[in-house]
């Protein structure tokens, strides 16, 4: 134990009492060293297919539906996210003195890392009760839903999540007094996200949905085919985000919470795989998305030969009927 009150290593906050003074330092060299640069990557992964994502919806119109809509909130959150993570990770690379003390995350990071979250699973919340509008009533649903409506219900959670964020901001910046309810704001607001994700999936999938009108309609199994999709962004959800929500919780009941900065290079990983997973699921099942993401990447050099071409092809074209219509007129002029 004297080891461990040596001034040698200057992270010795971050170590973990009852380990050998080795297996720490191994620990410490496997979050800094490999799972450090592999959460960079991913989020770097993560911010490009997410941002390839909304740019393809943006820019094809056949894409532009209330329910993509909902998709593309979903991924500002999976965007915005791993800047954070990238800010803090370059953050902490370039301290001198690696210590748990010194790289605490401030009131702002925190209420930012809060709103990401919150803004994740409540844009879930709200995919999941628009799939459920969509299969379950589709004609309704087809009347009701515009895209006007359906940008006020994505503004919904980002509102939300950003009165808890700034309850966060508060909880930190005025030494704890309004931790309790910050905290209180943020369970209650992730149960009722799960609380919504679990009721309309399990009413999709466990009640006999009434067909209304032709069950051939293209946009019906369009719907259908989407709400597919969120399924399986849920179900990456459950292996991928909810483990890595759930690891600080457990650190706090072991008493390992002020060392979850050495654990949380291993968590991460979750999180930002999660990130990673979504898109590639997007563009997995939907065809008008990869062929939108397709043409995002042809690039104006490559059209600009073949219309040259096609001008080139058209002025020959009209040069050879200009040459045949005149010599039909001297042909036609000539005495008999």
């Amino acid at each position: 134990m004297a080891a461990h009150n040596s001034s040698r290593f200057c992270y010795q906050d971050c170590l973990i009492a009852g380990l050998s003074i080795d297996t720490q330092l191994q620990l410490l060299n496997i979050s800094k060293y490999v799972f450090g640069p592999l959460n960079l990557i991913l989020a770097f992964s993560s911010f490009v297919l997410n941002t390839l994502v909304i740019i393809a919806v943006a820019r094809t119109k056949s894409l532009q539906y209330p329910a993509m809509f909902m998709i593309c909130s979903l991924a500002v959150t999976d965007t915005i996210f791993p800047v954070y993570f990238m800010h803090r990770f370059v953050e902490l690379s370039t301290y001198e003195r690696f210590t748990c003390r010194n790289v605490q995350p401030r009131p702002v990071e925190s209420a930012f890392s809060a709103l990401c979250v919150q803004a994740t699973l409540g844009n879930l919340a709200v995919i999941s009760r628009d799939r459920y509008l969509a299969v379950r009533s589709p004609w309704w649903y087809r009347n009701h839903m515009t895209k006007s409506r359906a940008f006020k219900v994505v503004c919904t959670p980002w509102c939300i999540s950003v009165v808890s964020a700034v309850a966060i901001f508060l909880s930190g910046t005025f030494g704890g007094v309004y931790k309790p309810l910050a905290q209180t704001l943020t369970l209650v607001l992730f149960a009722i996200y799960v609380i919504i994700i679990m009721f309309c999936y399990l009413r999709i999938h466990f009640r006999k949905t009434v067909e209304v009108g032709n069950p051939n309609d293209a946009r019906l199994k369009r719907e259908k085919r989407l709400t597919n999709t969120v399924a399986g962004i849920l179900l990456i959800l459950v292996l991928t985000y909810f483990p890595a929500l759930l690891v600080p919780f457990v650190l706090s009941a072991k008493g390992l919470y002020k060392n979850s900065l050495l654990f949380k290079p291993f968590y991460a990983v979750f999180i930002q795989l999660n990130g990673v997973l979504n898109p590639l699921l997007n563009l997995g099942r939907s065809r008008n998305m990869r062929k939108a993401v397709r043409d995002l990447f042809k690039c104006s050099s490559q059209a600009q030969p073949s219309s040259a071409v096609n001008n080139n092809n058209n002025n020959n074209n009209n040069n050879n009927y200009n040459k045949n219509h005149h010599r039909l007129s001297h042909t036609t002029a000539k005495p008999q």
